[in-house]
């Protein structure tokens, strides 16, 4: 398994409100289907978020469902792998990123790169993919600043035993990056070996439209 760094923005988001929405939800983080293809389920990932000039982690989520795929790339993925429903969703998420309908899910044995293959075909013959997230249970944990790690978007490979016995010599600040290799994947020392995943269907999906106001004005701001 991998450890991944992952910046929560803070347009919608304290650490606070964001972890009482994951108590609600779950986690549920946009991803590339680039950098998912290096994912595998039971993969944790690390939250952070700005708080001043530096960083704070205070949670980390394990990826164990793949969501926001489109009707035409949940059918591609029922069509390709053994799926078995296991909740047939229907419910309204709220999240402070956007809106969306919760479809159904259906737990798989098929690793989560065999997943991000076919919907990278449904993508490549044109269809609509969807909104790609990784999901997953959030834990909190004690808030540690991250003296020397810049905010950057997206995801990044962790190394999590170095940072934690940064956190027993200082455990309210650490000073290093952490980061790994990334191509280099844990994962790779057992091939074939995965936990069970789930795939789930949404529609619906609407992004918050203050999102698209704070982007207009940057952008005015920028040509001005």
């Amino acid at each position: 398994m991998a450890n991944w760094l992952h910046w929560i923005g803070k347009s919608y988001y304290t650490m606070n409100s964001f972890a009482k929405e994951a108590e609600k939800y779950g986690v549920s983080r946009r991803v590339s289907l680039q950098t998912a293809k290096q994912m595998t389920w039971g993969d944790t990932v690390y939250c952070a978020m700005l708080d001043g000039k530096t960083g704070v982690l205070f949670g980390y989520f394990t990826i164990e469902r793949i969501t926001g795929l489109s009707k035409e790339a949940t059918q591609a993925v029922l069509e390709t792998h053994e799926c078995t429903l296991t909740d047939e969703g229907g419910g309204v998420v709220s999240r402070g990123c956007g809106e969306y309908i919760s479809g159904p899910s259906w737990q798989t044995k098929a690793s989560l790169d065999e997943i991000v293959e076919t919907v990278k075909e449904v993508k490549e013959n044109g269809y609509n993919e969807g909104q790609i997230m990784i999901a997953g249970t959030f834990i909190e944990l004690e808030k540690t600043r991250l003296l020397d790690i810049p905010f950057r978007q997206g995801f990044r490979k962790f190394d999590s035993n170095a940072f934690y016995q940064a956190v027993k010599d200082n455990s309210n600040a650490v000073r290093g990056q952490f980061y790994k290799n990334n191509d280099t994947s844990e994962a790779e020392i057992f091939p074939g070996q995965h936990k069970l995943g789930q795939v789930q269907q949404v529609s619906g999906y609407k992004s918050n439209p203050n999102r698209r106001k704070k982007r207009q004005h940057k952008a005015k701001l920028t040509h001005d």
